[in-house]
């Protein structure tokens, strides 16, 4: 298991990079007037932020060489993949109980809601100091959960890229034998015997937010996982 520093200092590197992907995506994509010159304000704040705390020596090694680009110089590929580094920042947060509960899995909600508990553009040493990481079962057991509702997802994701289950299977019918599971361990998740509920609708009938949860429920496993590993970020994974 990691320890309570790396669980911290892991929190400010994902903030770091999460919030550096939400300007990069501003600065090449927002046809906003003024939105160019908004976001590289914001951006040049984060990365002067950046090396006044010295918050490079958090990030992994990946991390880092991305981090080396000119502001303004990420491809497509670099933010869409870290654009939703928030919800595995959410997960740590959570960990060292900055959230004294973990936030929803359906759904992303107000993202300054979690940047705003960060110390950025501020001294650092206080939240490095105030963490207090939960207990191992704690989090084992949030990663169970977690675990769950990523497979779900990548279920999900399979039967959308045409992949076929094993003759006289269904995905319908590998769904169904998986619910039990919700009430053996007690996971915070509705069903109907057919398939988890997400706000009173069955998960494979969601319009948008399904692509949405995909993404939150895989950076909340990875994250889980990584806290409960001695691994190095670059190396974490998400298996089902």
């Amino acid at each position: 298991m990691q320890t309570q520093d790396a669980v911290a200092g892991r929190a400010l590197a994902l903030g770091l990079i999460a919030l550096r992907a939400q300007y990069e995506n501003g600065i090449t994509y927002n046809e906003e007037e003024g939105a160019k010159e908004r976001y590289s304000k914001l951006g040049q704040e984060l990365l002067d932020w950046a090396q006044d705390q010295k918050i490079d020596g958090f990030l992994s090694g990946k991390e880092r060489k991305l981090h080396r680009k000119k502001f303004g110089k990420w491809g497509f590929d670099d933010i869409g993949e870290r654009f939703w580094r928030i919800e595995s920042l959410k997960a740590v947060l959570w960990c060292i109980r900055v959230f004294d509960e973990m936030p929803t899995y359906f759904e992303v909600g107000k993202v300054n809601d979690t940047y705003n508990k960060l110390p950025e553009g501020k001294e650092v040493a206080g939240f490095l100091a105030g963490a207090k990481l939960r207990a191992e079962d704690d989090i084992n057991k949030e990663r169970e959960f977690a675990q769950f509702l990523n497979w779900r997802c990548r279920t999900e994701m399979l039967r959308l890229q045409g992949m076929k289950p094993p003759r006289g299977d269904s995905y319908k019918a590998v769904v169904a034998r998986a619910l039990p599971a919700i009430e053996e361990n007690g996971f915070p998740v509705e069903h109907d015997g057919e398939d988890i509920l997400v706000n009173g609708v069955r998960f494979v009938d969601l319009g948008e937010d399904k692509g949405h949860m995909m993404s939150i429920c895989y950076e909340r496993h990875l994250a889980l996982e990584w806290v409960l590993s001695e691994d190095d970020w670059d190396e974490a994974r998400a298996d089902t």
